[in-house]
């Protein structure tokens, strides 16, 4: 009898620890994903968020994210950065000051390079939207990136 209730009592708790483990790990599970650069709009600079001028040929450029960090990847020029996101609830900021680069690589530099990915600042913010469920924009001051689900 005792072997037969500690084998319930087991079961239960085991049953209990798998439902309890399959909640959300990361904040917001539509952004956490890898995500292909697919273009990038350049918007007015009055501010009127009307794109002037299109870049259709983004190629290589890949963005990760995971919890509150970000990764972006530009293979043709071997960009390999990190950053942190802050969650402002209507939008995301995202931090690349505290990257520190391969030896002698200055911040102007990288600057350089995130403005060939989209990101105007090395602390930006940008609007989250997804139209469907394989794409995703974000909208800050200068630009509007879209993505499709990597």
């Amino acid at each position: 009898m005792k072997k037969q209730s500690f084998l319930w009592i087991f079961s239960i708790t085991l049953a209990m620890l798998f439902v309890i483990s399959c909640e959300s790990v990361f904040p917001d599970d539509r952004l956490d994903n890898f995500w292909k650069l697919d273009r990038i709009s350049y918007l007015d600079s009055d501010g009127s968020g009307i794109p002037v001028s299109v870049n259709d040929t983004v190629w290589g450029v890949f963005w990760g994210f995971a919890a509150h960090l970000v990764q972006i990847e530009k293979h043709s020029i071997g960009m390999d950065v990190y950053g942190v996101t802050v969650d402002e609830g209507d939008s995301l900021k995202i931090d690349f000051s505290g990257f520190n680069g391969p030896c002698g690589q200055d911040k102007q530099a990288l600057q350089s390079n995130l403005r060939l990915c989209g990101v105007d600042s090395l602390v930006s913010r940008f609007c989250v939207t997804y139209p469907d469920r394989n794409s995703m924009v974000l909208s800050g001051k200068k630009t509007r990136l879209n993505f499709v689900k990597w």
